[in-house]
């Protein structure tokens, strides 16, 4: 019976495999996926300032960020159809927008690196042709301030608020003028 048992045991862990390495984050075209038609609401809720300054926000390097109190900031994810359709609107709209949002990349999966966030970051930003946006990084989110994606936070009437969710160009023009 304990042969048995063995048995199992190591035929298990041979089947689950064991690995160090993280596998690669896979990136692809969602832009066809969850097609739904964008909001054209314009509704903003408020948040707090404790619930930005919550999050550890990096560039490439790993230097934190802090942004300014009227800098806007379009939180995506990669894995995100939403976010994709929403980039590529705002980036071919990108003349047209008072304020353009900073990008911070999130909602990687635990224990990514920075190094893999940057890269899988650049590969889904070089496949959908996206340009002309400085781009950060959280590698943890604060699920509190980011309940959805896309989720774009901004000043309004000299208050920080949000919008969430993917929405006509004139809801992210209005929200970024």
């Amino acid at each position: 019976m304990r042969r048995i048992l063995l048995m199992v045991v190591l035929g298990s862990l041979l089947l689950t495999g064991c690995s160090s390495q993280q596998p690669a984050l896979k990136v692809q075209n969602l832009l066809n996926k969850e097609k739904t038609t964008p909001d054209s609401s314009f509704d903003v809720k408020s948040i707090t300032p404790t619930e930005l300054h919550s999050m550890t926000i990096v560039n490439k390097n790993g230097n934190p960020i802090t942004f300014n109190k009227t800098q806007p900031i379009l939180f995506e994810a990669y894995w995100c159809p939403h976010c994709q359709r929403t980039l590529l609107l705002l980036s071919s709209g990108q003349s047209k927008l008072k304020n353009p949002p900073v990008i911070v990349s999130t909602g990687f999966p635990k224990n990514t690196s920075l190094k893999e966030a940057v890269a899988t970051s650049k590969k889904e930003f070089k496949m959908l042709g996206i340009t002309g946006f400085k781009v950060y990084y959280a590698l943890k989110e604060n699920k509190k301030l980011i309940t959805g994606f896309p989720t774009l936070v901004f000043t309004m009437h000299s208050r920080r608020v949000k919008l969430v969710g993917e929405h006509t160009f004139s809801v992210w023009k209005k929200a970024l003028s």
